[in-house]
């Protein structure tokens, strides 16, 4: 299944390219660029998973406040490549953003897992200074 991840980062890449003409085209050519890139370096080697959660949070936390938009844009608004109006656009932002979050969990389910005693102390190391322990 390695060459899925080949083709997901060529395809992704590609997503990247077309961003250009877009007049906010840096943090999109930024999230399918890195998704694509992510997927690379699955294809070549192992991936982090601390850099795959991190991606996953760039993915999903702008897509929350465009889901509304998504859930209630006519199915008309994917059918044209113009910016018919701000709901239809903002409905496509958040497609693309819940296909590369969906592409980097797939890709984090299939990093090799550490074991548990060394995700629990990556945890408590990173909130011990939130609840004054350190």
């Amino acid at each position: 299944m390695r060459w899925l991840d080949f083709l997901a980062s060529l395809v992704f890449i590609s997503f990247a390219a077309v961003q250009i003409n877009d007049p906010d085209a840096l943090p999109w050519i930024l999230i399918y660029g890195g998704t694509g890139a992510l997927s690379l370096v699955s294809y070549l080697g192992h991936t982090p998973l601390i850099l795959l959660n991190f991606w996953l949070l760039v993915c999903l936390l702008p897509a929350l406040p465009l889901l509304g938009d998504l859930f209630l844009a006519p199915l008309s608004s994917f059918s044209s490549f113009g910016m018919a109006d701000r709901q239809a656009e903002r409905a496509r932002e958040s497609m693309g953003l819940l296909i590369a979050a969906c592409w980097t969990v797939y890709l984090r389910r299939r990093a090799p897992q550490k074991s548990a005693t060394t995700a629990l102390l990556l945890v408590l190391l990173t909130t011990a200074p939130l609840i004054g322990c350190g």
